[in-house]
This record gives structure tokens, C-alpha cells and sequence, in this order.
């Protein structure tokens, strides 16, 4: 018999970040297909291994072009992208993840996560 896992039912929170053109998040979506869904997930749906970024997108704002561009959780296995994208492009994938944070929020998505 598998143990039981205790589980709590994870806060949907708000990003506050502004709404990016649609422009920015279509372009946003290609890059985020290409460098990002194999390990953050389609639609930007995390299987659990690693972050959900439509949870953390709002927190992680001031830090994203260090994190995505620069490469500085290197160590714990997230990549730099500066190789092959841009700040813009960077960017441009940060607005994405806020747009599908929206909508999740929107639809009223949940999310239950390991206690």
C-alpha cells in the first residue's frame, strides 16, 4: 500500500504585473515552446517537478532577467538563455507566463501541492 500524502490546496495569487501587448505574449508563447515547456510544462503547466511559473510569475518579476537571461539558479538546474534569446525575448516570455496566470486565475483553476 502507497503511504498517504497530505496535501494542502495551493493560493491562486495575483500577479499585479501589467497586461503585455498581444503581440509580446504571442511572441512570448513561441519562445516559451521552444526553451521553456520542456521542463516548466505546456501551457505553462507544471507536472510538479519544477515550478509552476504561473504561481510565482508576480514574485519573481525583479529577479526574471537574472533568472532566465543571466542564468543564476545555474546551480539548481535552470539554465541562462542569454546564449539564444534577448532581454526582449526574455521578456516577451515573462509576459506569456503572466497572460496564462491570468487566465488560470480567471477560470478559477486549482492547484494541490505536498504539505
Amino acid at each position: 500500500m502507497l503511504p498517504v500524502v497530505e496535501t494542502v490546496e495551493q493560493v491562486w495569487p495575483a500577479h499585479g504585473l501589467a497586461a503585455a501587448s498581444s503581440e509580446s505574449v504571442a511572441k512570448g508563447r513561441v519562445l516559451y515552446n521552444i526553451y521553456c515547456a520542456v521542463c516548466h510544462g505546456g501551457d505553462v503547466i507544471s507536472g510538479g517537478i519544477v515550478p509552476d511559473l504561473r504561481y510565482r510569475v508576480g514574485g519573481l518579476d525583479d529577479a526574471w532577467q537574472s533568472i532566465v537571461y543571466d542564468g543564476v539558479l545555474t546551480a539548481s538546474g535552470m539554465p541562462a538563455w542569454k546564449e539564444f534569446i534577448t532581454r526582449e525575448e526574455a521578456d516577451d516570455i515573462k509576459a506569456y507566463v503572466a497572460h496564462e496566470a491570468t487566465l488560470g486565475l480567471a477560470r478559477g483553476e486549482r492547484r494541490l501541492i505536498k504539505k
